[in-house]
């Protein structure tokens, strides 16, 4: 765990600049001297206090939607970018109703999921703590009654060392069947898919109709089209011939 150095209140030596100190070891190139004192006194006292550095982390979110008769599958990559200490739990949390399916990740030891009114929260558990860029795949389904339309939130980091978080978000076209934006809050559409950071897992870019750029509390409502039947004028055969070959 990553840790700090400062001087602590017992000290009676005297600080001095570290370029006026003398470097009496050598140290590797990725080290550095971080204090120098000095003192005229044998009874000269150095006294440091160690704390741990907390993490600092951003976070950028790509979610895509595909509508079901039934359901929306939500397929998300979470890319975090941590710096100065380790982070070996995580909490995520899904709009309410929302339903894990799956969820991948490299170092995974595991994850658990407990349910709330304001939506589940996921907590992925690492088996050690991870610096540098972190990825978190998963998908998870909100359910859609047939004929109404289904309302989409945002997928939310919880964890106050994560103190930036973008969000894109895209819509996937149908095999079968007709799904329309509603109404939408706090996106912004993209011209071309192209812009996307990054695809999640098992989507592919030909497969998307829209795409936007999302603020936090995005939200968007899907509707499938009413099809209406009109029945044509009635058509009338004045002649048919039928003939039958036999060979």
């Amino acid at each position: 765990r990553a840790l700090t150095l400062s001087q602590g209140a017992g000290t009676t030596m005297q600080g001095i600049p570290l370029e006026r100190a003398p470097a009496w070891v050598q140290l590797e190139p990725s080290e550095d001297y971080r204090f120098a004192f000095r003192s005229s006194k044998p009874e000269g006292k150095l006294s440091l206090a160690i704390t741990p550095r907390e993490s600092l982390g951003a976070c950028t979110i790509v979610s895509f939607l595909r509508a079901a008769e039934d359901h929306i599958l939500v397929n998300a990559r979470c890319r975090f970018r941590i710096e100065q200490a380790g982070i070996e739990r995580l909490d995520l949390r899904l709009p309410v109703g929302a339903r894990l399916v799956d969820l991948q990740a490299r170092n995974l030891r595991g994850h658990e999921v407990l349910e709330r009114p304001g939506g589940p929260r996921v907590t992925v558990i690492l088996q050690s703590p991870v610096c540098g860029e972190l990825t978190i795949d998963l998908a998870y389904r909100l359910p859609r009654d047939p004929g109404q339309d289904a309302v989409v939130g945002p997928l939310e980091i919880e964890d106050r060392r994560i103190q930036r978080v973008e969000h894109f978000v895209g819509l996937l076209q149908l095999e079968r069947g007709l799904v329309a934006i509603a109404a939408q809050k706090g996106l912004k559409k993209l011209d071309d898919t192209e812009r996307l950071p990054y695809l999640p897992v098992d989507v592919s870019g030909g497969a998307l109709s829209q795409v936007f750029v999302a603020e936090p509390q995005w939200s968007l409502t899907l509707r499938q089209p009413d099809v209406a039947a009109e029945a044509g004028q009635d058509a009338e055969i004045a002649l048919a011939v039928l003939k039958t070959v036999v060979a």
